[in-house]
């Protein structure tokens, strides 16, 4: 029994060192770079405005964008079970599911993925999710109920993370450039040679790699810090998930 103990100690220590130890890193890194972060707060809220003001003056965009919503909630399973979540009342299922598609799909899915394959275009992805939540919550469009302040103090929140994975974006990018003599990062590592051997095929000629600049190990540090960041990413979802699920659920006309 104390041996079941001691393991099972060692094992909660163990994990809770890991998940401190990757949180404080991820926080280390946007003290580093505090800069690109205010940057990409200015444009995502700049263009959470700018799908405001668009609805200002085309109102009926608001409800293709909410009717589109909704098709694609009801078109597929996870969805419907989100949806049956927050309409049966159930706070924790809703937060429960709400943080998973968050994290899984809102973050990971269609900011961090597309920036590792090309860069830049996951910082794209989050002004296109800015620019929507502006024309589907603009309060000005007819929908009295498009905005309360308690789902401002949501989009607050959950902003946060999908700023901080297109921070990462921009990690991948400045390192992808630096290989061109733009800028130099720390670990850009080994830049391929367009006249190494290894890029020629048998006749002499330059393959199509040898056109292709390539620092893996600039890549591959820019990549331990996106994925690093995914400690505070991870955390504030899970603190806005609950608070989603909740707001959605009782505080559906605001606090009064």
């Amino acid at each position: 029994m104390s041996n079941l103990y001691h393991n099972t100690s060692l094992l909660l220590q163990t994990t809770y060192n890991s998940i401190h130890r990757h949180y404080s890193t991820g926080i280390e890194i946007i003290r580093r770079n505090v800069r690109p972060f205010l940057i990409l707060q200015a444009g995502y809220w700049s263009l959470a405005l700018m799908g405001v003001a668009i609805t200002y003056r085309y109102p009926e965009i608001q409800q293709k964008v909410l009717d589109s919503t909704n098709k694609d909630l009801d078109r597929y399973q996870v969805g419907r079970w989100v949806k049956a979540a927050y309409d049966d009342g159930h706070v924790l299922k809703a937060a429960g599911w709400t943080f998973l598609i968050n994290l899984t799909i809102g973050s990971f899915g269609c900011i961090t993925l597309p920036s590792m394959i090309v860069p830049t275009s996951g910082i794209l992805m989050a002004g296109v999710r800015a620019m929507t939540w502006g024309l589907i919550f603009s309060p000005i469009a007819g929908k009295k109920d498009a905005l309360t302040l308690p789902h401002f103090i949501t989009m607050l929140i959950e902003a946060q993370p999908y700023i901080l994975a297109a921070l990462g974006d921009w990690f991948l990018t400045r390192r992808f450039i630096s290989q061109f003599g733009w800028t130099r990062v720390e670990g850009e590592g080994q830049i391929r040679s367009i006249d190494n051997e290894e890029n020629k095929d048998k006749k002499g000629k330059r393959t199509i790699w040898s056109w292709i600049p390539i620092s893996w190990s600039g890549y591959g540090q820019g990549l331990k810090d996106v994925l690093s960041l995914y400690g505070p990413i991870t955390g504030i979802l899970a603190i806005a998930a609950i608070w989603e699920g909740y707001e959605v659920i009782h505080f559906k006309k605001g606090f009064w």
